[in-house]
């Protein structure tokens, strides 16, 4: 319990210290209630950050970009920005002036979008009248597009039918594929299926109908298995590379804010390696048990849960110390000391690592585990200094 209490209150001061300006500067709303609603004659001139209910209605105006949660959610009104949304049934009925990206049961389009449109669904309706003045990519179980989509489509589902307009060429990964009487196609139709599409007699196509025979061995919902597969890799790489951006602009903070900080945790991790993992691995573990034993109790939720913040900030910073350290090992190779591009190139090392098959998620744990040790020793050194000085 002693080594417990060092660690929850030396985490506490790094916490307060790195974190405390970005609460006071970050402007964000977080509500989680049964229904949010934006009323059809409000303006709001900042960005909806998270917006979370069991029912979400945007029917005002948004300048900035939205990102909302919901059982429901509706957009009636107009977002001047990106639109980011995940629930049950996301109907957009508005305008949205850059980009759609939703994951949904059901996701309904019947308005206009400036950009591109990316969602996951059940079932993705594009309904007539909708505008879509870029492209589409979408995963889907039914695909029905009768609007006027000017860009691309991709679209990977078990049956699409086309009943509108598509400026662009369309490329397909389905089990079954229609265009109706009704369709205008403005490029190429390429389609990969077991079965051949069906075309209404007043269907016009106005570049090539390409089917491809899906690989021996192969089904249509395997490939479009496969395909959804890569692209949701495709996605992890990128979130990734976001993930090690802000954590550079971290890692740069912290060296330019706390430079007497890093040369101390530094030799700790060189010097007492086997010492931080010891400690991170007790740490790593222990503290979410007795996070969890807390909340069983009624005057101990709120220790539990300020514990746990601690515990994840820690988490964090632990890749960013051992960056620092790793990459004051590469840069001295070239006889370089530079704290910051410690840090530039600790971090490049280290997500490179990470990314490789089998052993990269063995690398970040053994990161995270000796980050975790090493700011234990550390704060432990902080804390037990600060009692003998008060002895004195």
């Amino acid at each position: 319990m002693k080594y417990i209490k060092s660690i929850a209150i030396s985490t506490l001061i790094t916490f307060v210290t790195l974190l405390f300006p970005t609460f006071v500067w970050a402007q964000r709303e977080m509500r989680t209630t049964r229904t949010v609603i934006l009323p059809k004659d409000e303006t709001v001139t900042r960005d909806f950050f998270i917006k979370a209910g069991e029912v979400v209605e945007i029917m005002g105006n948004v300048k900035g970009d939205v990102v909302v949660a919901g059982g429901d959610v509706v957009v009636e009104g107009k977002v001047d920005g990106d639109l980011l949304a995940v629930g049950g049934r996301i109907w957009v009925t508005g305008e949205v002036t850059q980009d759609i990206r939703v994951a949904g049961g059901e996701v309904i389009l019947s308005g206009k979008v400036g950009r591109n449109v990316t969602a996951f669904s059940g079932s993705i309706r594009i309904d007539e009248g909708a505008v879509v003045e870029g492209g589409v990519v979408a995963f889907a179980g039914d695909i029905f597009s009768s609007g006027d989509v000017q860009g691309d489509l991709w679209v990977a589902a078990g049956n699409l039918n086309l009943s509108g307009k598509v400026g662009g060429n369309i490329e397909s990964y389905v089990g079954t594929i229609s265009a109706s009487s009704k369709a205008d196609l403005g490029g190429d139709l390429i389609y990969t299926s077991d079965n051949e599409a069906r075309i209404g007699k007043g269907a016009s196509i106005a570049g090539s109908l390409l089917r491809k025979t899906p690989p021996a061995g192969f089904s249509s919902k395997q490939i479009q298995k496969d395909q959804i597969r890569q692209v949701f890799r495709r996605i992890g790489y990128a979130a990734k590379f976001i993930g090690m951006l802000g954590a550079l602009v971290v890692g740069l903070l912290v060296v330019k804010l706390f430079p007497n900080s890093i040369k101390l945790i530094e030799p700790i991790i060189d010097k007492r390696l086997l010492a931080s993992l010891g400690f991170g691995f007790i740490a790593l573990i222990i503290i979410p048990i007795v996070s969890i034993m807390l909340m069983f109790t009624v005057i101990g939720i709120p220790i539990a849960i300020i514990t746990l913040m601690f515990y994840l900030l820690a988490l964090y910073l632990s890749k960013i110390f051992v960056s620092l350290w790793l990459g004051g090992k590469l840069i001295k190779l070239f006889n370089k000391n530079n704290d910051y591009l410690k840090i530039i190139i600790g971090l490049c090392a280290y997500y490179i690592l990470t990314i490789i098959p089998f052993v990269g998620d063995l690398i970040a744990l053994i990161a995270i585990i000796s980050g975790l040790g090493s700011q234990f020793i550390l704060y432990r050194g902080w804390y037990d200094s600060a009692k003998l000085k008060k002895l004195t």
